[in-house]
């Protein structure tokens, strides 16, 4: 008789008195061990223990020397034998009928689950672990449950579920005054906020936990600085990015922290890569997996992997990407982690479209895509950070449109490309209306109503209206948790094709222009009647966004030397395709990146001829977006309110008298008895909210700040309201949630055309907020304009418009007036505006 068996009997034999104290003695020892993380002897302690307490059919015992083996071989990296010790564990603590045991191994289980990438396993483990914490009844222990849940969660790409658990350990924290799981749960949130693209509020969080926190732990003090750098990445400051990450790195060298070093590692090669250090990013990726048994977080390992064969790829070695590229795939498919598989299948698309495998590129690409897809209709629905969980995606859009383009389809490529602009103004277009207020109890509106004022309040004051729209951020964030309904439906999204194409059309002589930023440079689609047709530009994204920056620079400060710019991006951006735009007359363009603030308008042709003085030229986002504003104007009937002009408004900024004189101008052309024009105290928010909806054409003339950090929080300025709810400013996100039905909205005021370009979205800015409120096309402008000559222009403007000529032909006719008054033929005085949206309508 031999093994356990035999070794029990052995055991039985033995006076208890001396087995028991065996197993007291067994168990301090381990313990002391197990304290000083010497998880050699601590395991060997606890195994002689254990089969003590197993021979005494101890079992309550026998499960809480499992559960710590499984603890001692998860910190030494050996993932499978943590897994059989945890699943030991729990069956010994289920014959002991012992619930507490029972979740403390359920724990270790689903974590070592997750570390095989056996997501789905994992997270019914960990739901059953929250399960009998809740029975339990102790507060602790759930939310130590709800943290790993929480985890699961967001490695699934749930992030509504994610935030839900997070959210409701913040609170059991906070009501049982447990100041260390309140610091896990506002950690937890922090990471949350910034995969869903709102890194300041992770920030704060986190800026909160090291406060609470100050003398942490060594790993802790390693955790907290990787994480603030990678959110700082996000929020666009690398020098502190990095300076985050080298502290960290610092803390980080314990052997169990392995996970952490690795995950900043990786970090800290893509931070590298992001600012083209390819042999530092090569250097930090040699390093990250010294050491590492294979296997032991097959999700992380792949996001390794896959960043590294990226940049072996650009450092010129194929055959050495390849074989990283197949082996992050590898680890991706033994995990469950969707991002992971992302990650994977696009670097295995991309090195085998580089050594000329096509086919099996294209089938990564596809299924990369797929999955991009699912993750998106699977995300929260707040339109101020849907946009986030895009971006990862959009490269794989990316090596997917240019590789179609280089295997000669043009048209399937513009598809994919539609696929990939503007997809939550589409969402927006597509569900009809943004609508939170519906299912907001009245202390929630209450609250969001005081939150709103204080942005308003503060919006001149960059470093407090920071603060301010953290908190509006991070209630709407909240709400968006708490009211799982208000989630976008995105499943309905097509992309436009040929046949809708056709119909945009806006006559015979006309063209649709869409550009697509591809990695190396840039693609211009032109379709016409007779078919799609493609022409790739030689302009990097970092040289493009520089050029055309300079020159709306040079037209908002009126530069006399414009003209040199104004001829070579010509001859950069349109002089290629002139033989596809030949005969053309009237352009829908459709931007992508730094073009979204570029004034196509004021380009110099061969001819010595301004692009303006021979084409009409309206903006779309995409083509898709142009068709779902077209079919949803389609179905609504005619507006009661012909006008609602408001202009001049009273308020600290000072007045406007030329903006009242416009307006009042304005609305002496339409009829009498249709219009609603209100200036000076008048010109406030309450009322634009009651009247806008109802008004055909809106014409708003007044100041306006852009907030090029958060440019959903750039505001018109309009009139003080009544109380303090209503100080004045209206924010573009504000706009964003009043239901227009306007044919045109104009916004006479200075920088409304500007915003942030996000990959994967059209710039977000007023222009952005009108569209997704309802209006079909808008007026904005690029840069600060000229008081005098805009009154003059958009008189010019509404008088086209009645004769009547489409909005973009209207405002050509409108420019040109302008351009031929004297003194004013410099573009400052007359391209700073352009038409958004169905321009040609």
């Amino acid at each position: 008789m031999g093994g356990l068996a035999g070794l029990a009997l052995a055991l039985l034999a033995v006076p208890a008195g001396t087995t028991q104290d065996s197993l007291t003695d067994l168990e301090t020892r381990a313990g002391q061990a197990f304290d000083k993380r010497d998880c050699v002897s601590a395991s060997s302690l606890y195994q002689g223990a254990l089969e003590i307490a197993r021979a005494l059919e101890d079992w309550p015992k026998a499960a809480f020397f499992l559960r710590r083996i499984g603890i001692c071989a998860f910190r030494s990296g050996d993932i499978e034998a943590a897994f059989n010790e945890y699943t030991a564990g729990a069956a010994a603590a289920e014959k002991a009928g012992d619930r507490e045991l029972l979740r403390e191994n359920l724990h270790g289980l689903a974590t070592a689950l997750r570390h095989q990438g056996r997501l789905t396993e994992a997270l019914a483990t960990a739901q059953r672990a929250v399960e009998i914490a809740r029975a339990c009844g102790h507060p602790d222990h759930l939310m130590f449950e709800l943290s790993e849940l929480g985890n699961l969660y967001g490695d699934g790409g749930d992030g509504v579920r994610a935030q839900r658990a997070y959210e409701e350990m913040l609170a059991l924290s906070r009501a049982s005054h447990k100041q260390l799981y309140e610091g896990g749960a506002l950690e937890n949130l922090a990471n949350l906020y910034g995969a869903l693209g709102q890194p300041e509020i992770g920030i704060r969080y986190l800026r909160q936990v090291m406060a609470m926190a100050a003398h942490g732990t060594h790993d802790d003090m390693g955790r907290w600085y990787a994480n603030l750098g990678e959110l700082e990445k996000a929020a666009g400051r690398p020098a502190e990015a990095q300076a985050a990450d080298e502290t960290a790195l610092r803390y980080m060298d314990h052997p169990e922290t392995w996970r952490n070093r690795l995950t900043l590692l990786y970090n800290i090669a893509q931070l590298d890569l992001d600012q083209g250090k390819l042999p530092a990013a090569r250097a930090v990726l040699e390093h990250s997996l010294d050491g590492l048994p294979a296997g032991r977080d097959p999700a992380l390992e792949a996001h390794v992997k896959a960043l590294w064969a990226n940049v072996l790829l650009k450092l010129g070695q194929p055959r050495e990407a390849r074989q990283r590229a197949e082996q992050a795939l590898e680890s991706a498919r033994a995990a469950e982690s969707p991002g992971a598989l992302v990650a994977a299948l696009a670097a295995v698309g991309n090195v085998y479209e580089s050594t000329g495998q096509t086919e099996a590129a294209g089938k990564a690409l596809e299924e990369a895509l797929t999955l991009i897809e699912r993750l998106r209709n699977a995300a929260p629905g707040d339109p101020t950070a849907l946009a986030t969980m895009f971006q990862e995606g959009y490269s794989v859009y990316q090596l997917q449109v240019a590789r179609l383009i280089r295997e000669g389809h043009a048209e399937t490529a513009l598809i994919e490309a539609e696929k990939s602009k503007a997809r939550v103004l589409n969402d927006l277009l597509l569900r009809g209306h943004l609508d939170e207020r519906s299912v907001m109890s009245e202390d929630e509106l209450q609250r969001e109503r005081a939150l709103s004022a204080k942005v308003a309040r503060l919006a001149a004051d960059r470093a407090q209206s920071q603060d301010a729209i953290n908190d509006l951020e991070l209630f709407r964030r909240q709400l968006y948790g708490r009211h799982p309904e208000l989630g976008l439906q995105r499943a309905d999204f097509a992309p436009t094709g040929p046949a809708e194409w056709r119909q945009l059309l806006p006559g015979p002589h006309s063209a649709l222009l869409e550009y697509f930023q591809l990695s190396d440079g840039l693609a211009l689609f032109v379709v016409r009647e007779d078919g799609v047709r493609v022409v790739c530009l030689d302009l990097p994204p970092g040289a493009l966004a520089a050029e055309t920056g300079r020159f709306r620079q040079q037209l908002a400060s009126r530069d006399l030397d414009y003209a040199v710019m104004a001829r070579a991006l010509y001859r950069k951006l349109l002089a290629p395709a002139e033989k596809q735009l030949a005969g053309t007359t009237r352009w829908v363009l459709s931007p992508d990146g730094p073009l979204w603030e570029f004034p196509f308008q004021a380009l110099i042709d061969g001819q010595g001829k301004h692009v303006l003085e021979t084409r009409s030229i309206g903006y779309t986002p995409s083509l898709t977006a142009l068709w779902a504003i077209r079919q949803r104007h389609a179905h609504e009937g005619g507006a009661p309110l012909r006008l609602l002009a408001m202009g001049d408004p009273s308020g600290p900024v000072g007045p406007l008298p030329e903006a009242g004189e416009e307006v009042r101008a304005i609305t002496r052309l339409y009829p009498a008895g249709q219009t609603m024009v209100l200036t000076g105290p008048e010109a406030r928010q309450d009322l634009f909210r009651r009247y806008a909806p109802r008004a055909a054409v809106i014409h708003i003339a007044t100041h306006a700040d852009l907030n090029p950090a958060n440019p959903m929080y750039s505001m018109l300025h309009l009139s003080p309201g009544k109380d303090a709810a209503d100080p004045g400013p209206l924010a573009a996100g504000e706009i964003l949630r009043i239901p227009l039905r306007a044919d045109l909205a104009v916004l006479s005021a200075c920088e409304t055309g500007r915003g942030k370009s996000k990959p994967g979205e059209q710039l977000q800015g007023m222009g952005w907020a009108l569209t997704g409120a309802g209006a079909a096309a808008s007026v904005i402008s690029q840069w600060k304009v000229d008081s005098a000559a805009t009154a003059r222009l958009m008189v010019a403007f509404h008088q086209s418009l009645l004769r009547p000529l489409p909005p973009a032909e209207a405002l050509r006719a409108a420019a040109l007036n302008v351009m031929n008054s004297a003194g004013r033929r410099n573009p400052f005085y007359w391209a700073a505006f352009v038409v958004l949206g169905d321009g040609f309508r």
